[in-house]
């Protein structure tokens, strides 16, 4: 997988504390590591958890909390930085969000959160998101043009099958290292937007919510994203 794992590393923080300080105490017992986003969680679930932790149930809180934390702190780290800076990211979202900002009506809290972590990690590094690329996904001369009597817009330079072989190395040796750093040099934007949507799962408007872009913008990072990753890909199972 692409995913970073979550809660390892000396530098883990450890959610506590809603009922008095609402702090986050840091060198106390990681959290044991969540399953990926939470199968079966629904956002009425979430809601109802995030009402429990905003009244003083500390328990309520970590189950919301570890439930989502593997993909927030995965696109803290989308910013420069390091494990701890993320981390910390993800706790002043988590504060901002108890203390009442940021869920608006029909948006889930994993989006209004993801956007509370978003605006942390800008205020900590400065760095924005780029333009989306004018350009995004596929060039043109990979298609037949419009006036083809035969297959007009259609693939004439299709991407090539892999295969049962070619998905077993992409599981395995240095291939998933190698798709991280190519993520990761994506740019913020398309870090985050490849993070969110193909990493884990999440669709296209809950990440545009997240990270503060119509759904269009997204879809041309994740495009633009997808074939830089897929030109990688093909070169190394070539």
């Amino acid at each position: 997988m692409l995913a970073e794992r979550a809660l390892q590393g000396r530098d883990e923080l450890r959610w506590a504390g809603c009922r008095h300080a609402r702090t986050i105490i840091p060198g106390a017992a990681v959290m044991p590591a969540p399953s990926a986003d939470a199968p079966g969680a629904s956002p009425d679930d979430d809601d109802a958890l995030l009402a429990a932790g905003r009244a003083g149930d500390e328990l309520a809180f970590l189950t919301l909390a570890r439930r989502h934390h593997a993909v927030l702190r995965a696109l803290a780290r989308c910013w420069p930085g390091g494990a701890h800076d993320a981390e910390c990211d993800v706790a002043a979202a988590w504060l901002a969000i108890l203390g009442g900002a940021g869920v608006d009506a029909g948006v889930t809290v994993r989006a209004s959160v993801a956007r509370a972590v978003v605006a942390a990690a800008v205020a900590r590094t400065g760095a924005r998101l780029g333009p989306a690329p004018a350009h995004p996904g596929v060039g043109w001369e990979r298609f037949f043009g419009s006036q083809h009597e035969l297959w007009p817009g259609e693939w004439c330079d299709p991407p090539r099958p892999w295969g049962s072989i070619a998905a077993r190395r992409m599981a395995q040796g240095d291939v998933p290292r190698l798709l991280a750093r190519c993520v990761r040099e994506l740019g913020i934007a398309g870090s985050a937007v490849v993070t969110l949507c193909d990493v884990h799962g999440w669709p296209v408007g809950e990440c545009a919510i997240a990270i503060a872009r119509p759904d269009a913008e997204v879809r041309a990072f994740l495009c633009a994203g997808r074939e830089s990753l897929r030109v990688v890909l093909e070169a190394e199972i070539a």
